[in-house]
């Protein structure tokens, strides 16, 4: 009985074929003529995506189903090597930046190093200035007596003549290297140097001040080695009258120039 009612359907069956067959036509030409009638698809090379038509006719094409995956993967292959290149072209840009980077902090490191020269100069006259006024104070206080004040006079004053020749050298090397630090910190935003670079402007800041506070002080002690060596041509109360006003504005260059100091000994170390 089974089979019977299998035979009396084959009629439904076919009939029921040939509708899907005509439809099918039907559906088809009205495709074609949709297509024709729409904006026409972007050209292969520039093309991402597919038109609503298309799609339609892939599914209704075995053919054109089975050519999806190859356009994909072509656009995925484009995509990728588009990527790369990005990569690769991106990467000498980067390389270089770091170059101008490293470039830029290894000038502030040479304009450093001078100044650290100017430091170590300007702490030598420092020294001795103070040794020397404070031989005065010491005396006048009653803590020297007169030998031991002279003694100190004598060791400072024989330094002099260096502390002099070392500070213009200093002084010289800084105009050389000037400059080196003042756009360090553009130069190197973002590169692989940053940090380093913001401790050398940081140490170059400090030995600024160094500098500028050590100018006063050193200038004193020139300008009492220069009244010493011409001491034979100024009267013996002109010379103490001077030499009283040295004492007392010897103590203000001196203790700004200590502070400047005292900061930089906690300034970060500068190296390439």
């Amino acid at each position: 009985m089974a089979r019977h009612r299998g035979k009396a359907r084959h009629p439904v069956v076919i009939g029921a074929g040939v509708l899907l067959v005509a439809a099918l036509a039907v559906g088809g030409v009205y495709a074609v003529m949709n297509a024709d009638d729409a904006t026409p698809p972007p050209s292969r090379a520039g093309a991402t995506t597919t038109s609503p038509s298309s799609t339609s006719s892939s599914t209704s094409s075995g053919t054109s189903s089975g050519s999806t995956p190859s356009s994909s993967t072509s656009s995925s292959g484009a995509a990728g090597a588009s990527a790369t290149s990005s990569t690769s072209s991106s990467a000498p840009g980067s390389a270089t930046t770091d170059a101008t980077a490293v470039t830029a902090l290894a000038s502030c490191t040479t304009t450093v190093r001078a100044q650290q020269g100017l430091a170590r100069a300007v702490a030598a006259s420092a020294r001795d200035w103070a040794l020397h006024t404070d031989a005065q104070r010491k005396f006048d206080s009653g803590e020297f007596t007169v030998a031991q004040t002279e003694a100190q006079w004598a060791a400072s004053k024989a330094r002099g003549p260096a502390d002099l020749a070392a500070y213009t050298r200093a002084v010289k090397a800084v105009q050389r290297a000037r400059g080196g630090c003042d756009r360090l910190a553009a130069a190197t935003s973002g590169s692989s140097v940053e940090v380093p670079a913001k401790r050398c402007t940081t140490r170059s800041a400090s030995l600024a001040r160094v500098a500028r506070t050590g100018a006063v002080v050193h200038r004193q002690w020139a300008a009492h080695l220069a009244m010493m060596a011409h001491k034979q041509h100024m009267g013996e109360a002109e010379y103490l009258d001077r030499w009283a006003g040295m004492v007392e504005d010897a103590k203000p260059a001196l203790t700004a120039y200590r502070a400047a100091a005292a900061a930089l000994a906690k300034a970060p170390p500068c190296s390439a």
